[in-house]
């Protein structure tokens, strides 16, 4: 027995007396047992070791210096981290990938995005880069609006050939009566018959035709 337990690698036939049988049975038994200690030791000190790493990620947030930044200040640095590089507002700048990242950071700064309403009263929105575009964004533009508060809207939009792309643009002219600028570029043939009405409500607009692209 004793020549069995002190190999690493058994290469002949092992012959086992049945005291030695039962022997091994024991001591299986209370190896099983000892694992079964060990893994809930591991459980209770992984508990233990993540609740000390949320301890550990509060008191590093609060002492973050941003939470010290007056909401002012973080108000006027969103609305400069979400303007163009050079300026210009058009379809293509992803405002509103700016805006939802900005407002996904933590509470504080939700909260803080969702009180500027200026942040809120430009939409920029390209279907050809948004594929992933769907109903969703159109119930959106309601709950975007709303948070500009009755400012002057500012709308870029380049639409595409997906068949929900007309209707987020009947989604925004909904509120054409607050539409100060409304930029609209797409293939002819989809853009609305609504659209031309708009012309009483938008201060200036705008239609230019591509004919090698067949875009408006």
């Amino acid at each position: 027995m004793s020549q069995y337990l002190s190999q690493t690698r058994i290469e002949e036939p092992v012959l086992l007396e049945p005291t030695d049988i039962s022997f091994l049975r024991e001591r299986i038994f209370e190896t099983e047992t000892q694992v079964e200690n060990l893994e809930a030791q591991i459980s209770e000190l992984t508990r233990q070791r993540d609740s000390k790493l949320v301890e550990l990620a509060l008191f590093r947030n609060i002492l973050s210096p941003v939470r010290r930044i007056p909401a002012e200040i973080l108000s006027e640095l969103f609305e400069l981290a979400c303007l163009p590089r050079d300026g210009i507002f058009h379809s293509k700048h992803t405002l509103v990938s700016y805006t939802y990242n900005l407002s996904s950071v933590c509470a504080a700064w939700r909260q803080i995005a969702h009180t500027i309403p200026r942040l809120w009263s430009k939409l920029c929105f390209d279907y050809g880069r948004h594929r992933k575009a769907s109903m969703t964004d159109i119930e959106c533009v309601g709950e975007w609006v709303n948070r500009s508060r009755g400012l002057p809207l500012d709308v870029y939009l380049s639409l595409s050939l997906k068949s929900d792309s007309t209707q987020f643009l009947e989604k925004i002219l909904d509120f054409r009566h607050r539409i100060r600028t409304l930029n609209v570029a797409g293939y002819a043939g989809i853009i609305p018959c609504a659209l031309p009405s708009t012309a009483l409500f938008v201060s200036s607009v705008r239609r230019s035709h591509s004919f090698d692209q067949g875009r408006f």
